[in-house]
């Protein structure tokens, strides 16, 4: 929300309207407080990234300096300036990521690599940056096998469901702080290969792959029940 805040109070102000300099002021609305507390995030956290994509060497915040953020933000640059914010923080966390946190989770799709202290974070970046839908699909070959458990499947997408299921979140915190991923192009067979599978389902008349046999332990017992 903070980028599309910013975004659309650039277009404001580009569009030679005067409102934005009433909603940098000390107006007390509830959108103009959340405006300014933007800014100075951006001035806070920022800085060098609106500075280079605007041309614009600003030092003050925009309540102390409110004609340079002003100039800034009518400037083409804005938006790749508003495009470096991303959190690692997410509202849904357990607990709030301080200055000690260990960041153990690493998206291999950035270069460079971006690294982030939850799985959860790492999956919202994924998601908003890459337009990664099922991030995990990237740590599951062919086999079938868990990386974790050990329980072998009949197909990869039912591995995928047990490892996306949020019910028993350890296998897949093992596999993202243990397990390096596959190789885009490995991804991709993969993904036609289980696509194909859909394809033929829907031909027969059902709405998804059918797995005739059921998933094993490591110790051989019989996990769940198949469909026949």
């Amino acid at each position: 929300m903070m980028r599309k805040r910013l975004t659309y109070a650039a277009r404001v102000i580009t569009a030679r309207c005067q409102v934005l300099r009433v909603l940098l002021s000390q107006v007390d609305l509830p959108w103009c407080r959340l405006l300014r507390k933007d800014l100075i995030y951006m001035h806070t956290h920022y800085l060098d990234d609106v500075r280079h994509a605007c041309k614009i060497h600003i030092t003050q915040n925009c309540i102390e300096s409110p004609e340079a953020w002003l100039e800034a933000m009518c400037h083409s640059g804005w938006n790749e300036a508003v495009s470096k914010v991303f959190f690692v923080e997410s509202i849904l966390d357990k607990a709030a990521v301080g200055p000690g946190t260990v960041l153990g989770h690493s998206c291999h799709v950035c270069n460079p690599v971006q690294v982030f202290a939850t799985s959860r974070a790492l999956e919202s970046h994924q998601r908003s940056k890459h337009g990664v839908r099922n991030f995990m699909k990237s740590y599951i070959d062919g086999s079938g096998r868990c990386p974790s458990c050990k329980t072998q499947f009949k197909a990869r997408v039912s591995l995928l469901n047990h490892v996306n299921d949020r019910r028993r979140p350890k296998c897949k915190e093992f596999i993202l702080e243990q397990c390096q991923p596959l190789e885009p192009s490995t991804v991709s067979e993969l993904d036609a290969n289980d696509n194909e599978r859909r394809r033929a389902a829907r031909r027969a008349g059902r709405s998804h792959h059918i797995v005739t046999a059921p998933a094993t332990s490591q110790d051989g017992r019989v996990v769940g029940r198949a469909s026949m």
